[in-house]
Protein backbone atom coordinates (compact mmCIF):
# COMPACT_ATOMS: atom_id res chain seq x y z
CA UNK A 1 0.00 0.00 0.00
CA UNK A 2 1.25 3.12 -0.73
CA UNK A 3 0.73 5.84 1.90
CA UNK A 4 1.19 10.09 1.25
CA UNK A 5 1.89 11.73 4.20
CA UNK A 6 0.56 15.30 3.32
CA UNK A 7 2.94 16.54 6.60
CA UNK A 8 6.11 15.31 5.45
CA UNK A 9 7.87 16.24 2.28
CA UNK A 10 7.88 13.23 0.45
CA UNK A 11 5.43 9.93 0.00
CA UNK A 12 7.13 6.66 1.48
CA UNK A 13 5.77 3.95 -0.92
CA UNK A 14 5.85 0.04 0.13
CA UNK A 15 3.59 -1.14 -2.86
CA UNK A 16 1.39 -4.37 -1.99
CA UNK A 17 0.79 -6.19 -5.09
CA UNK A 18 -0.96 -9.47 -5.95
CA UNK A 19 0.36 -11.27 -8.63
CA UNK A 20 -1.18 -13.90 -10.74
CA UNK A 21 2.13 -15.54 -11.95
CA UNK A 22 4.84 -13.57 -11.57
CA UNK A 23 6.23 -12.64 -8.52
CA UNK A 24 9.54 -10.91 -9.06
CA UNK A 25 11.02 -7.79 -11.11
CA UNK A 26 9.40 -4.07 -11.10
CA UNK A 27 5.60 -3.82 -10.08
CA UNK A 28 5.07 -2.45 -13.69
CA UNK A 29 5.61 -5.71 -15.40
CA UNK A 30 3.18 -7.46 -13.40
CA UNK A 31 0.82 -10.28 -14.79
CA UNK A 32 -1.63 -8.71 -13.19
CA UNK A 33 -1.50 -6.12 -10.03
CA UNK A 34 -4.07 -4.43 -7.83
CA UNK A 35 -2.81 -1.10 -6.43
CA UNK A 36 -4.03 0.12 -3.56
CA UNK A 37 -5.21 3.90 -3.32
CA UNK A 38 -2.82 6.77 -2.01
CA UNK A 39 -4.62 7.04 0.98
CA UNK A 40 -4.05 10.84 2.17
CA UNK A 41 -3.67 11.93 6.14
CA UNK A 42 -5.72 15.42 5.19
CA UNK A 43 -9.39 14.97 5.00
CA UNK A 44 -10.77 15.10 1.42
CA UNK A 45 -14.17 17.21 0.55
CA UNK A 46 -16.92 15.99 -1.36
CA UNK A 47 -19.07 17.80 -3.52
CA UNK A 48 -22.08 17.25 -4.92
CA UNK A 49 -22.87 17.29 -8.62
CA UNK A 50 -25.77 18.49 -10.34
CA UNK A 51 -29.30 16.74 -9.92
CA UNK A 52 -29.85 13.50 -11.80
CA UNK A 53 -32.80 14.28 -14.32
CA UNK A 54 -35.29 11.09 -14.34
CA UNK A 55 -33.86 7.81 -15.88
CA UNK A 56 -34.84 3.94 -16.07
CA UNK A 57 -32.16 2.16 -14.24
CA UNK A 58 -31.87 -1.38 -13.42
CA UNK A 59 -33.00 -3.21 -10.43
CA UNK A 60 -29.40 -3.41 -9.01
CA UNK A 61 -27.29 -0.60 -8.22
CA UNK A 62 -24.56 -1.41 -10.43
CA UNK A 63 -25.80 0.45 -14.37
CA UNK A 64 -25.72 -1.91 -17.01
CA UNK A 65 -27.49 -2.08 -20.14
CA UNK A 66 -26.70 1.04 -22.21
CA UNK A 67 -24.20 4.16 -21.65
CA UNK A 68 -24.63 5.81 -18.24
CA UNK A 69 -23.75 9.08 -17.91
CA UNK A 70 -22.88 10.73 -14.32
CA UNK A 71 -22.00 14.50 -13.55
CA UNK A 72 -19.51 14.34 -10.81
CA UNK A 73 -16.92 16.59 -9.02
CA UNK A 74 -13.53 15.49 -8.19
CA UNK A 75 -11.07 16.65 -5.27
CA UNK A 76 -7.53 15.57 -5.23
CA UNK A 77 -4.13 15.98 -5.52
CA UNK A 78 -1.18 15.09 -8.95
CA UNK A 79 2.51 14.46 -7.05
CA UNK A 80 5.92 14.35 -8.60
CA UNK A 81 7.93 11.12 -7.62
CA UNK A 82 12.41 11.19 -7.50
CA UNK A 83 12.84 8.71 -9.99
CA UNK A 84 12.86 8.14 -13.53
CA UNK A 85 9.86 5.34 -14.29
CA UNK A 86 7.34 4.71 -11.38
CA UNK A 87 7.97 2.21 -9.42
CA UNK A 88 7.98 0.48 -5.56
CA UNK A 89 10.96 2.49 -4.84
CA UNK A 90 9.66 5.90 -5.73
CA UNK A 91 9.14 8.60 -3.24
CA UNK A 92 6.66 11.14 -4.30
CA UNK A 93 6.12 14.31 -2.85
CA UNK A 94 2.53 16.68 -3.40
CA UNK A 95 2.88 19.12 -6.23
CA UNK A 96 -0.83 20.58 -6.93
CA UNK A 97 -4.13 20.29 -5.33
CA UNK A 98 -7.13 20.40 -7.48
CA UNK A 99 -11.25 20.49 -7.58
CA UNK A 100 -13.10 19.97 -11.08
CA UNK A 101 -15.94 19.07 -12.67
CA UNK A 102 -15.97 16.17 -15.01
CA UNK A 103 -18.19 13.12 -16.11
CA UNK A 104 -18.50 9.36 -15.92
CA UNK A 105 -19.44 7.16 -17.95
CA UNK A 106 -20.77 3.72 -17.43
CA UNK A 107 -21.45 1.24 -20.20
CA UNK A 108 -21.53 -2.42 -21.67
CA UNK A 109 -18.70 -4.18 -22.65
CA UNK A 110 -17.14 -3.10 -25.68
CA UNK A 111 -15.76 -5.32 -28.18
CA UNK A 112 -12.01 -5.71 -28.05
CA UNK A 113 -9.09 -7.38 -30.33
CA UNK A 114 -7.16 -8.80 -28.12
CA UNK A 115 -10.06 -10.96 -26.73
CA UNK A 116 -7.20 -13.45 -25.82
CA UNK A 117 -6.04 -11.21 -23.62
CA UNK A 118 -4.93 -12.71 -20.09
CA UNK A 119 -6.80 -9.47 -18.32
CA UNK A 120 -10.33 -11.20 -19.27
CA UNK A 121 -13.57 -9.35 -20.59
CA UNK A 122 -14.47 -6.12 -18.59
CA UNK A 123 -17.74 -6.58 -16.72
CA UNK A 124 -18.38 -3.38 -17.92
CA UNK A 125 -16.31 -0.27 -19.18
CA UNK A 126 -15.58 3.33 -17.82
CA UNK A 127 -14.52 6.60 -18.46
CA UNK A 128 -13.50 9.46 -16.58
CA UNK A 129 -13.37 13.21 -17.91
CA UNK A 130 -12.19 14.89 -15.54
CA UNK A 131 -11.50 19.08 -15.91
CA UNK A 132 -12.52 20.91 -19.31
CA UNK A 133 -9.18 21.64 -20.76
CA UNK A 134 -8.86 20.04 -23.52
CA UNK A 135 -5.03 20.90 -23.67
CA UNK A 136 -4.49 19.05 -20.72
CA UNK A 137 -2.40 21.90 -19.24
CA UNK A 138 -4.66 22.49 -15.95
CA UNK A 139 -3.23 20.26 -12.92
CA UNK A 140 -6.24 17.40 -12.36
CA UNK A 141 -6.93 17.03 -15.72
CA UNK A 142 -7.53 13.51 -16.67
CA UNK A 143 -8.68 11.16 -19.43
CA UNK A 144 -9.14 8.00 -19.25
CA UNK A 145 -11.03 4.91 -20.29
CA UNK A 146 -10.66 0.80 -19.56
CA UNK A 147 -10.95 0.85 -23.42
CA UNK A 148 -9.77 3.00 -26.29
CA UNK A 149 -12.64 2.92 -27.90
CA UNK A 150 -14.07 5.14 -24.71
CA UNK A 151 -11.97 7.77 -26.01
CA UNK A 152 -14.96 9.19 -28.18
CA UNK A 153 -16.70 10.32 -24.53
CA UNK A 154 -13.79 13.14 -24.30
CA UNK A 155 -13.82 13.83 -28.55
CA UNK A 156 -10.91 11.19 -29.27
CA UNK A 157 -10.80 9.52 -32.51
CA UNK A 158 -11.66 5.59 -32.81
CA UNK A 159 -12.24 5.48 -36.70
CA UNK A 160 -8.49 3.14 -37.69
CA UNK A 161 -7.93 2.66 -33.77
CA UNK A 162 -7.61 -0.85 -32.37
CA UNK A 163 -10.70 -1.46 -30.23
CA UNK A 164 -8.35 -2.75 -27.04
CA UNK A 165 -9.38 -3.71 -23.42
CA UNK A 166 -6.97 -1.99 -21.20
CA UNK A 167 -8.03 -3.10 -17.56
CA UNK A 168 -8.90 -5.60 -15.68
CA UNK A 169 -12.83 -4.55 -14.95
CA UNK A 170 -14.57 -6.28 -12.20
CA UNK A 171 -18.61 -5.49 -11.00
CA UNK A 172 -19.74 -6.76 -7.07
CA UNK A 173 -23.24 -6.63 -7.24
CA UNK A 174 -23.39 -7.26 -3.28
CA UNK A 175 -21.79 -3.82 -2.52
CA UNK A 176 -23.07 -2.24 -5.67
CA UNK A 177 -19.38 -0.68 -6.71
CA UNK A 178 -17.17 -1.66 -9.83
CA UNK A 179 -13.32 -2.15 -9.71
CA UNK A 180 -10.89 -1.35 -12.06
CA UNK A 181 -7.28 -2.18 -12.19
CA UNK A 182 -4.84 -0.48 -15.21
CA UNK A 183 -3.13 -3.30 -17.03
CA UNK A 184 0.08 -2.80 -17.39
CA UNK A 185 1.00 -5.08 -20.15
CA UNK A 186 -1.49 -3.28 -21.85
CA UNK A 187 -0.99 0.40 -20.53
CA UNK A 188 1.53 1.29 -23.03
CA UNK A 189 -0.55 0.95 -26.02
CA UNK A 190 -3.38 3.42 -24.94
CA UNK A 191 -0.82 6.61 -25.64
CA UNK A 192 -4.55 8.76 -24.83
CA UNK A 193 -5.15 8.23 -21.25
CA UNK A 194 -3.70 10.93 -19.61
CA UNK A 195 -3.63 13.56 -16.74
CA UNK A 196 -1.83 17.10 -16.02
CA UNK A 197 0.10 16.92 -12.93
CA UNK A 198 0.60 20.32 -13.07
CA UNK A 199 -0.87 23.94 -14.40
CA UNK A 200 1.77 24.99 -16.87
CA UNK A 201 2.64 24.75 -20.83
CA UNK A 202 6.00 22.92 -19.13
CA UNK A 203 4.02 20.46 -17.63
CA UNK A 204 3.03 17.89 -20.67
CA UNK A 205 0.33 15.85 -19.27
CA UNK A 206 1.48 12.19 -18.22
CA UNK A 207 0.61 8.80 -20.03
CA UNK A 208 -0.60 6.36 -17.29
CA UNK A 209 0.47 3.41 -16.83
CA UNK A 210 -0.83 1.83 -13.57
CA UNK A 211 -3.53 2.33 -10.79
CA UNK A 212 -6.82 1.57 -9.97
CA UNK A 213 -10.71 3.08 -9.58
CA UNK A 214 -13.33 2.32 -7.24
CA UNK A 215 -16.93 3.13 -8.12
CA UNK A 216 -19.95 2.62 -5.57
CA UNK A 217 -23.43 3.34 -6.52
CA UNK A 218 -26.16 4.41 -4.29
CA UNK A 219 -30.03 5.10 -4.29
CA UNK A 220 -30.33 2.73 -6.73
CA UNK A 221 -27.52 4.03 -9.08
CA UNK A 222 -28.59 7.66 -9.04
CA UNK A 223 -25.79 8.59 -6.90
CA UNK A 224 -22.49 7.56 -7.16
CA UNK A 225 -18.86 8.16 -5.36
CA UNK A 226 -15.30 6.71 -5.23
CA UNK A 227 -11.72 7.18 -5.97
CA UNK A 228 -9.11 7.22 -8.56
CA UNK A 229 -5.37 6.69 -8.35
CA UNK A 230 -2.84 6.58 -11.49
CA UNK A 231 1.50 6.69 -11.93
CA UNK A 232 2.42 7.84 -15.41
CA UNK A 233 5.53 9.17 -16.36
CA UNK A 234 6.38 11.06 -19.95
CA UNK A 235 6.31 9.81 -23.55
CA UNK A 236 9.74 10.63 -23.65
CA UNK A 237 10.81 12.45 -20.67
CA UNK A 238 11.78 10.78 -17.95
CA UNK A 239 9.77 10.95 -14.74
CA UNK A 240 7.70 9.47 -12.31
CA UNK A 241 3.92 10.92 -11.22
CA UNK A 242 0.81 10.25 -9.40
CA UNK A 243 -2.73 11.37 -9.16
CA UNK A 244 -5.00 10.70 -6.43
CA UNK A 245 -8.79 11.94 -6.37
CA UNK A 246 -12.12 11.31 -4.59
CA UNK A 247 -15.47 12.17 -6.44
CA UNK A 248 -19.15 12.28 -6.07
CA UNK A 249 -21.82 12.94 -8.38
CA UNK A 250 -25.47 11.87 -9.75
CA UNK A 251 -26.82 10.07 -12.70
CA UNK A 252 -27.31 13.09 -15.61
CA UNK A 253 -28.12 10.83 -18.48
Amino acid sequence: MLTINRDATSLQSASRLKSQSVTTGDFLTRTRSEFQPIRLNKASTSHTSLKAKSAKLPTRAVPGGRVFTYSISATGTTYSGNTSFPSSNTSYRAATDFRLPGALFIEPTLFAQNSNRRNGVNARDVTFVIGGDARLITAGTLRYSTHTWGHRHWGGRTTGRPPLDTAFVNVNNQTDAVSASVDPQWSRNDTSNLFSWTSSWAGTPKQILAGNVTIRFTNGGRNVSGRVTFFGNGFIEPGAYAYAASFTGSLSR
